[in-house]
């Protein structure tokens, strides 16, 4: 970066960089992982130096502007940012909720922080941001809930680490699909988690929780729209921009779960899927064109 400023401040009066441990309200730090940090695939590098993200003051500034709004002195834990199976009654879904005036405000406060550092509480942010032009008090539950476990987790982090060589690493793409989520509708939602991965590496670059535009008949159709959104909104843009960055081909490594979807992925069509709309069956066979396999 260096080059880069000096050039800049030569054609432009501004201030010398500051050191940025801090964008947008993220802190990145670096430190050594401890032996409880990262998955098991972090294990072989857990005692290097990693670099964190952390926004455990944004997350408290969240919680504390749902207090201000509603009055709230304490909260109690919770374990997921999900509302518990049948705690909300038909009733509930019928009357229009107290925080409809402020929903979005304080949706829109807790989105900075998963599109920053926590893909976790990307998925009900997003289910609730549908819900804002008719907000129930099932919704103020829902909320509630998201907000208690925000308030269980602040200090949860992504952990980064990058000690590998350029011509080493490569992307990875995990995809999956939640078939038939969304209980009203009956539609799935897309997820992927995009990364530069190696040996000794594994950096997140970018997350991806979407509630599909139609809705699909089998989890085969859902996974396939859900790659076929993940690899075309964000993998193969990916590609393309670290290809430039290492001056190199780097492969962009897909990793789906569904035996039936890598089957019908490779062949690019199925029999059980004969019904599917020109949207989806566009989707198949671009994947199967990429060579997606």
């Amino acid at each position: 970066m260096k080059p880069f400023w000096t050039k800049l401040t030569s054609v432009v009066g501004i201030e010398p960089p500051e050191p940025t441990y801090r964008i947008l309200g993220r802190n990145h730090l670096v430190m050594p992982l401890s032996k409880t940090e990262g998955s098991e695939e972090c294990a072989a590098f857990r005692a290097q130096a990693a670099l964190v993200f952390d926004m455990l003051d944004y997350a408290h500034q969240t919680v504390d502007l749902y207090k201000s709004i509603t009055n709230t002195k304490s909260l109690k834990h919770a374990a997921t940012p999900f509302a518990p199976e049948g705690s909300v009654s038909v009733d509930d879904e019928e009357a229009k909720g107290e925080l409809a005036p402020n929903a979005c405000r304080i949706l829109m406060k807790a989105l900075w922080l998963g599109r920053l550092s926590r893909p976790d509480i990307i998925k009900p942010i997003n289910d609730l941001a549908t819900k804002v032009q008719s907000w129930s008090r099932g919704d103020d539950q829902r909320l509630l809930r998201l907000i208690q476990y925000i308030d269980s987790t602040p200090q949860y982090r992504l952990v980064t680490t990058i000690k590998d060589n350029p011509e080493d690493l490569e992307l990875r793409f995990y995809v999956d699909a939640d078939f038939a989520g969304d209980r009203p509708s009956g539609k799935s939602t897309s997820g992927g988690y995009l990364v530069l991965y190696g040996p000794n590496s594994f950096f997140p670059l970018a997350w991806v929780s979407k509630r599909q535009t139609s809705t699909s008949r089998s989890r085969t159709e859902s996974e396939v729209v859900s790659l076929a959104h993940s690899l075309y909104q964000e993998g193969l843009p990916a590609l393309q921009l670290w290809e430039l960055l290492l001056g190199r081909t780097v492969t962009l490594r897909v990793l789906e779960d569904h035996q039936a979807t890598i089957l019908v992925v490779r062949k690019g069509c199925s029999p059980k899927l004969r019904h599917i709309t020109r949207t989806h069956k566009v989707d198949l066979s671009g994947l199967s064109e990429r060579g997606v396999s």
